[in-house]
């Protein structure tokens, strides 16, 4: 009988350890020294990286042979700085942002930068090519 209970506050002083290493250590020192029972590691699944505004491109669509305007602003009342024609493709860098009853996106085409409602632009996702 006594080894039983010798042996059984052991087992005690070891639960009680445990716990108390759980407390001071916190579960990432456990983590590492491979001590945290019960818990499955899974691998963290990789993110896609998305596509950030500034890697999307647009194509100027359905002008009507007139030059798409390029605004200092994403407003109708915006100073123009710029055209362009139909079927230029440009890299979007920042939008949409709705003003007067548009969409607008940021473009950049070569030095030029401005606004541009986006009826007047067509998104090219990764897999498209751009229309001729």
């Amino acid at each position: 009988m006594a080894l039983s209970f010798t042996l059984g506050l052991l087992v005690v002083g070891a639960v009680a350890a445990l716990a108390v290493a759980l407390l001071r250590w916190g579960p990432t020192l456990l983590e590492k020294k491979g001590l945290v029972l019960g818990v499955v590691a899974t691998p963290t699944p990789k993110e896609e990286k998305p596509q950030t505004p500034s890697t999307r491109q647009a194509q100027v669509v359905n002008t009507g042979g007139t030059v798409l305007r390029l605004r200092a602003q994403p407003r109708l009342e915006a100073q123009v700085v710029g055209g362009l024609a139909e079927g230029t493709v440009v890299t979007v860098e920042a939008g949409p942002v709705q003003a007067d009853g548009y969409d607008w996106w940021r473009v950049r085409y070569g030095e030029r930068q401005g606004w541009c409602a986006a009826n007047w632009l067509h998104i090219i996702e990764p897999t498209e090519r751009p229309k001729r």
